[in-house]
């Protein structure tokens, strides 16, 4: 029969081991994902390298937060995410710091058609060299609902919160404000939209 002290040394065992094990990443996560996938990422800050430039490129994918998740990537200086696949939901989370410095959307860039973003924030992004500080969208059926996004600018190009170049599908209980407006005549609105 095991002791209590048998007991407890195994417990201590197992937590040493556990925590020794070092999380996985979102970016590893998201490049394993399958279509059809549903990916719940568990509360906590994310502001490591590999937690930013992330890629979902199947479709029919579902990101969403299971408690308060804020990706963190002012450290690094890349764009959040790349959503180069149609039918993508992300919902729940919180954007921090993201930089485009190769194009379009400052946190997320969005190529593929219907992508759905609900309940998240997006926060001081910036798109360098492109339009969209916040957020670019290529794809058409986008939609939005109860997002905030505010000081993010898009340093020489349109939109300093959102830039559409496709139809927009859906944009209600959102608020864009305090964007950064540059001196000159680019990136002169919080919105802006060139689809249908």
């Amino acid at each position: 029969a095991m002791t209590m002290r048998g007991i407890a040394v195994l417990i201590t065992l197992w937590l040493a081991i556990a925590s020794a094990a070092p999380p996985e990443r979102l970016r590893a996560i998201l490049a394993s994902a399958a279509p059809w996938s549903s990916i719940r990422i568990s509360g906590g800050v994310y502001s490591n390298a590999e937690d930013c430039d992330m890629l979902i490129s199947v479709p029919h994918v579902t990101l969403e937060a299971a408690g308060e998740v804020v990706v963190d990537c002012s450290a690094h200086g890349v764009r959040h995410l790349t959503v180069n696949a149609s039918n993508v939901t992300v919902r729940g989370l919180t954007f921090r710091g993201g930089r485009a410095t190769d194009g379009d959307g400052g946190c997320l860039r969005v190529l593929g058609a219907h992508f759905w973003l609900g309940g998240s924030t997006l926060s001081g992004c910036v798109a360098e060299n492109g339009n969209g500080g916040a957020i670019a969208v290529a794809g058409a059926g986008f939609r939005m609902r109860d997002v905030n996004i505010s000081n993010s600018t898009a340093a020489r190009g349109l939109g300093g919160g959102l830039y559409a170049q496709a139809e927009v599908s859906e944009i209600g209980g959102t608020s864009v404000v305090a964007w950064r407006r540059p001196r000159s005549c680019a990136g002169r609105s919080a919105l802006s939209a060139s689809g249908r």
